[in-house]
């Protein structure tokens, strides 16, 4: 568990991106810094952003989630992960039939994010919001997740 330990985080972060490009599988190592509490977003922001800009696991979603969950953490200081997983998913939905097994936990990501950003006056709060507006169209358009199901819900009131 050297991630935690400053001297040796960025050696560690430099070894999981070498394996990572070298197509090893990787996820639990990734999975197991959000079930052991070893992320610093200040300090490992650029390496995760990094590291969900590729493939996405189920594995690797779902513990994010269980550590934004556990943490009670505001998903607002996670907004450059989520929109980059929302985003990869749509752009890499057809080269990945894997994803359809997270499509559903990327979903409620972007809601929660947009339902903590659009009451908030900020011009950076409202371009976060309009953000996950965007990433809500276009995952419906291209069928996604739970966003057709749940903009169906709200058309039928």
């Amino acid at each position: 568990m050297y991630f935690k330990e400053t001297e040796y985080n960025l050696l560690v972060k430099q070894i999981i991106l070498k394996f990572k490009k070298r197509s090893l599988n990787i996820e639990h190592t990734i999975s197991r810094l959000f079930y052991d509490n070893l992320v610093d977003l200040d300090r490992d922001k650029d390496f995760l952003i990094e590291i969900v800009g590729s493939d996405l696991s189920r594995k690797l979603v779902h513990s994010f989630v269980r550590y934004l969950e556990n943490e009670s953490k505001s998903i607002i200081d996670f907004e450059e992960i989520i929109l980059s997983m929302g985003t990869n998913i749509v752009r890499f939905r057809d080269k990945n039939n894997d994803y359809w097994e997270v499509e559903d936990e990327i979903s409620k990501l972007i809601i929660g994010l947009y339902d903590e950003t659009t009451n908030l006056e900020s011009p950076k709060m409202k371009a976060i919001s309009d953000k996950c507006l965007d990433l809500w169209d276009l995952m419906y358009e291209n069928q996604i997740g739970s966003i057709r199901n749940l903009s169906q819900k709200i058309m039928d009131r």
